[in-house]
């Protein structure tokens, strides 16, 4: 048997693993497979383990007389279950000794501060960790139940509040040794009651108004390394229940930590401080609490002012004047984005103290009221701005020339994004430095725009259809990203003639573009890579050039046809995206001649067969992204399993979103049989799917 496990490649053993974890049984088996060991070690680098099960097994777990009692069913009691199987897991992850990447989400109450230390000391390569959804509190949780004539100290207050006033959740543990001891009595308790012949009995379940479940954590001795832990980078925590005095040694002990991220975390009052001289991204983000409030530790220990890059504090109140200052000190800071609690220090409050922040060159606020006195104080403490985000805001002063008052005071602005600013008045805007402009969602905004080095603009939902307004951008022959969506009219462009170097075009949910005006536009886009029509309900077809460059196509909701389609195609080799989602024209679209395309959506086509949604991806070998969203019973228990699988064995996602049940049977064979594939059945659950990479500017990561 050894000798024939050491000839398995590395990547089938990885399946190996990750059935055997499933099942519980992986710690035995790595005992006896030494071999094995050395093989998966060297291969695994990224791990990725998810529970979407956790509520169902807590409910399962509720349940002591099993989920279908009847009147004989009994349960031992008293007892204490202690859930083991995850610690199990996590020593088991120790045999990829060269693992670099690893991701645990779902876990819930069963996961543990303790654990998190096994991790950090026994992967010794590990390089970014990723918590989502899972409490870091010590011990192992653990079910007892106990008659209800006994009395048992308890661990919680009454309040369900520790001494510092925080929640700690349906199980707790507390780090104080007083609740320790409490805990600890309890257990010894309930173990001198399991001794006891005379009161250990079976209950039957007539009798279960005489039991009480608690769920409560098994203390023992808290490991924390004695050492720092040098070779972690990257730290990200979402929904993540951490403990301040957890917080407070993770900052300490992560020396080398480059990148931290803390979403929507329990705690609430806390100073940002960190050991590591290399600690240059920070985000700290509570997208559903309104009461987060951050200091700014003054230990001589605290590097965060030394190398500080990039910070995030989104819905985080910080004293203003105080932020200013730690903004000044942070020598290397450039970006800054900050939303709701966002206010500048103005000369008249200003202490002589003060120092301009001009390492920052990019700023981000949102969600704030904002006027001429605002920017003119901002540009006294970042005089060295080049980019600038206002999002979501709204004008203080009514007919306030804002965006006139922004160009006068950030000369040196080369990118400038004013999205959905509320009573934004209409001012024309002047600059020979601005390279990128963004004024969508400004619905009523009419601006004349005098900007000849623009390579990127976008008007999407606002009022500016005049071309006059425009003609001196759309002059420019530098330009290369327009984006027109949610306009009612097509009218800013104006003459396309001197549009030839434009790259991406967006004129989606344009109801007044046709496919004369299409025609009229396109004919000068030569080098035109990506072109975005959702939702243009007057299109019927698209008018390309013959080998056009162009690489994504969306036409989501046109009018277009199979015979459209395929003319359109046959002119795109070099297509690698393709969105023809709600388009209700067609019937059976071939697309075997697209030898590029990688991602193809063709959701919430009613008219489309099973047979039809299969024959696309057999007809494209070099799919590996297929979107069929909202198809009404399209997979069901009924569904040939090997025709799926002969199918789909080239595609990395399926998105079947709307299209099968996620406790389908078909698709639990489809997982089993192509490990690389994600089905994604449903919407995702757990928050580190839905809060997206914040250290990007302008859509360049940092």
């Amino acid at each position: 048997m050894r000798s024939r496990l050491g000839s398995i490649h590395g990547p089938v053993l990885f399946e190996i693993f990750k059935y055997l974890h499933s099942k519980h049984l992986l710690s035995s088996i790595v005992l006896v497979c030494r071999e094995w060991k050395a093989i998966v070690s060297e291969c695994v680098l990224k791990l990725e383990l998810k529970e979407n099960d956790y509520p169902s097994w807590l409910k399962e777990q509720m349940n002591i007389f099993g989920n279908h009692p009847n009147p004989n069913s009994t349960v031992m009691c008293p007892q204490t279950t202690i859930y083991s199987h995850v610690y199990q897991l996590m020593t088991s992850i120790g045999v990829f000794e060269n693992l670099q990447d690893l991701s645990l989400i779902g876990y819930e109450d069963l996961m543990s501060s303790d654990l998190l230390w096994h991790l950090l000391v026994t992967l010794k390569h590990l390089k970014r960790l990723l918590l989502s959804d899972c409490h870091l509190l010590e011990g192992q949780l653990a079910r007892t139940l106990t008659f209800s004539n006994e009395r048992t100290k308890s661990n919680h207050n009454d309040d369900g509040f520790n001494k510092e006033g925080e929640y700690r959740g349906f199980f707790s543990s507390w780090f104080s040794k007083k609740n320790k001891t409490n805990t600890t009595e309890t257990l010894e308790s309930s173990s001198s009651l399991e001794k006891s012949s005379n009161r250990h009995r079976p209950v039957k379940y007539s009798e279960r108004n005489t039991v009480v479940l608690k769920f409560e954590r098994v203390p023992h001795k808290t490991f924390i390394p004695p050492h720092c832990v040098e070779h972690l980078t990257s730290l990200c925590l979402f929904k993540v229940h951490v403990p301040i005095v957890l917080y407070d040694i993770l900052m300490k002990k992560l020396v080398n930590l480059k990148e931290f991220r803390m979403v929507d975390c329990n705690l609430t009052k806390f100073e940002i401080f960190s050991s590591s001289n290399s600690l240059s991204h920070v985000e700290i983000n509570r997208t559903n609490c309104d009461n987060a409030t951050i200091t700014i530790s003054e230990k001589k220990e605290n590097l965060i002012t030394q190398t500080l890059e990039f910070l995030v504090l989104n819905n985080v109140s910080i004293e203003s004047n105080r932020a200013w200052n730690f903004f000044a000190n942070c020598s290397k800071l450039k970006t800054l984005k900050m939303r709701k609690y966002v206010s500048v220090p103005t000369s008249s409050n200003s202490s002589s103290t003060m120092t301009t922040t001009t390492s920052i060159e990019n700023l981000c606020v949102e969600g704030i009221g904002v006027d001429s006195y605002f920017f003119k104080a901002l540009n006294q403490w970042t005089p060295n701005l080049k980019r600038m985000e206002i999002l979501h805001c709204s004008s203080l002063v009514a007919q306030e020339p804002l965006l006139s008052v922004i160009t006068e005071n950030f000369k040196q602005l080369t990118h400038l994004r004013v999205v959905n600013v509320r009573n934004l008045a209409s001012s024309d805007i002047h600059s020979h430095t601005l390279e990128y402009l963004d004024l969508s969602s400004n619905k009523d905004l009419q601006c004349a725009i005098h900007c000849n080095s623009l390579k990127y603009l976008n008007l999407g939902g606002t009022a500016i259809t005049d071309a006059e307004k425009t003609k001196i951008v759309m002059k420019n022959s530098s330009l290369e990203e327009l984006n027109l969506p949610m306009m009612d009219s097509n009218e800013a462009i104006g003459n396309a003639w001197t549009l030839g170097k434009l790259k991406r075009l967006d004129l989606s949910y344009n109801r007044k573009v046709d496919d004369d005006r299409l025609a009229e536009i396109l004919q000068f886009m030569n080098l035109l890579e990506y072109l975005n029509l959702k939702m243009c309900k007057n299109i019927h077809q698209v008018p390309l050039k013959k080998n056009s460059n162009l690489k994504t196509l969306l036409l989501s909701g046109t009018q277009i046809t199979d015979e459209s389609l395929m003319k359109v195609t046959l002119l795109t080799p070099e297509l690698q995206r393709l969105d023809i989602d709600c388009c209700g024209m067609l019937k059976d679209p071939q697309l075997s001649h697209l030898h590029k395309l990688s991602s193809l959506d063709v959701s919430e086509n009613i008219s489309f067969s099973l047979k039809t949604i299969l024959g696309l991806v057999k007809q494209i070998p070099s799919l590996r992204y297929y979107y069929a969203r909202w198809f009404s019973n399209l997979i069901s228990n009924l569904t040939n399993t090997k025709e799926l699988m002969d199918a789909f064995r080239n595609l990395l996602l399926l998105d079947l979103t709307g299209s099968a049940s996620s406790t389908c049977t078909v698709l639990n064979q489809l997982r089993d049989e192509f490990k690389d594939l994600i089905i994604v059945s449903k919407t995702p659950s757990f928050r580190c799917d839905v809060i997206p990479y914040p250290f990007t500017v302008f859509g360049t990561k940092l």
